[in-house]
């Protein structure tokens, strides 16, 4: 009679477990074509806004409109959420699908949250993302898009600084590191429609979340595929790794159209730190032209003057410094420029092109300029011996970078100059 019952238990149990795997089919999206158009960055698509997967990208659209383009506005946002949830409602419980479109919903909002300074909104929404995404992979192991999602805020959350562990428990969040890049490298090799997105989030993970620059450009090296938002990916981390000489060269890849303003941002960086000048103002002018957002706009400007100086063109370099003036301070590059602005007077030029070389990677300029160096002031002897040790750390001579490091550091006592800081990192 044992063992009776349990045949017919597991019977139940295999019908019940057909049932629902046969449910989750049946939600299943069978075309991703739009989802593949939104990662190739082609954001004006019209959706089915019966469909729950594709209400599910009407949001994602919007999100990457207002984040990237600033072209749709908060409450256009919201609209759209609201739209979507009551799609994702309406489906059927235990069905993974449905968790997976609630928890990815829920992190974009966050994200469009804490860019409009809504913190508590922002956090709540991540907490949200984060509960639904851990059920959604305890009760469906096998269902692996919700590891992109999990995996992200695990990483995320991770890589918050211990001093805000304990905010983080008082909120039921726990972040793990190693787990969460696990699970998002788990379905960056599966053959699955969200492998290409993964790889892009565990490269911007490693490179803006952990600060593992050089594994970041490694993962997205890996990335074949061309689009215009791949190659914006791709060019971000590439500014963040010291490799502006493959921003140059991917130019005409994207060429002639741009879609993303920042890419004219990132050229611009780029040709500043190569030292030419002339392209460097085209490509930051195509910047300020074409975005709406006011990000960044700042430090163009800034830049734009300081690229006129360079070049002897003195009243152009005031009439960019006055319209630089003018703009809001938004990024950290733009509270940088109004910092350099403040003190315009006073900047070291050929120490400036230094620190510009090292930072796009060339290095063989940079070592040129090193001679011609003239301090003229403590702050200015200060950055010297730094920015020689950054260019001795980033070309592998680790032990003359350390020795200047240290130099830096007892050069800097009694100020408030980030030098020292940085130097005993």
């Amino acid at each position: 009679m044992l063992d009776s019952f349990k045949k017919k238990a597991t019977l139940a149990a295999c019908l019940f477990l057909f049932i629902c795997i046969c449910s989750w089919l049946k939600a299943q999206p069978t075309d991703f074509t739009k989802y593949h158009n939104l990662l190739n960055g082609e954001l004006d698509q019209e959706f089915n806004i019966n469909s729950s997967f594709e209400a599910y990208l009407a949001v994602y659209q919007s999100a990457l409109q207002h984040l990237l383009l600033e072209t749709v506005t908060l409450e256009s946002y919201e609209e759209n959420v609201d739209h979507a949830q009551r799609k994702f409602e309406a489906m059927k419980d235990n069905n993974p699908w449905k968790l997976f479109y609630e928890s990815e919903t829920r992190l974009l909002t966050g994200l469009i949250y804490l860019k409009n300074k809504r913190q508590l909104d922002a956090g709540w929404q991540i907490r949200l993302a984060f509960r639904i995404s851990k059920e959604n992979r305890r009760k469906f192991k096998e269902f692996l898009p919700s590891l992109k999602t999990l995996g992200f805020l695990q990483v995320a959350l991770g890589a918050v600084p211990e001093k805000y562990h304990w905010l983080l428990s008082l909120a039921g969040l726990n972040g793990a590191v190693k787990e969460g890049f696990s699970n998002l490298d788990q379905l960056r090799v599966a053959n699955s429609p969200f492998s290409l997105e993964a790889s892009y989030l565990t490269a911007l993970a490693y490179t803006y979340l952990t600060g593992n620059t050089e594994q970041g450009a490694m993962i997205i090296s890996q990335v074949e595929h061309v689009s215009q938002l791949s190659m914006l990916v791709k060019m971000s981390l590439w500014s963040k790794n010291n490799q502006s000489h493959k921003i140059i060269k991917s130019k005409d890849v994207i060429a002639p159209t741009i879609s993303f303003p920042q890419i004219f941002y990132l050229l611009g960086e780029a040709y500043i730190q190569k030292a030419d000048y002339p392209k460097a103002i085209v490509h930051y002018q195509s910047f300020v032209k074409n975005s709406n957002s006011h990000s960044n706009k700042k430090d163009s400007y800034f830049k734009m003057a300081i690229c006129s100086r360079l070049t002897h063109n003195e009243q152009q370099s005031t009439k960019f410094l006055e319209i630089a003036a003018q703009q809001e301070a938004i990024t950290a590059a733009d509270r940088n420029a109004k910092r350099m602005l403040d003190n315009w007077h006073e900047i070291n030029l050929d120490i400036l092109k230094v620190r510009l070389a090292t930072d796009g990677g060339f290095y063989d300029s940079a070592r040129n300029w090193v001679p011609l160096v003239q301090p003229k002031r403590p702050y200015d002897s200060v950055e010297w011996v730094y920015r020689q040790a950054r260019l001795n750390h980033k070309t592998g001579n680790l032990q003359k970078a350390i020795a200047q490091y240290q130099q830096t550091i007892e050069k800097s006592k009694g100020e408030n100059w980030y030098f020292a800081p940085n130097s005993a990192l």
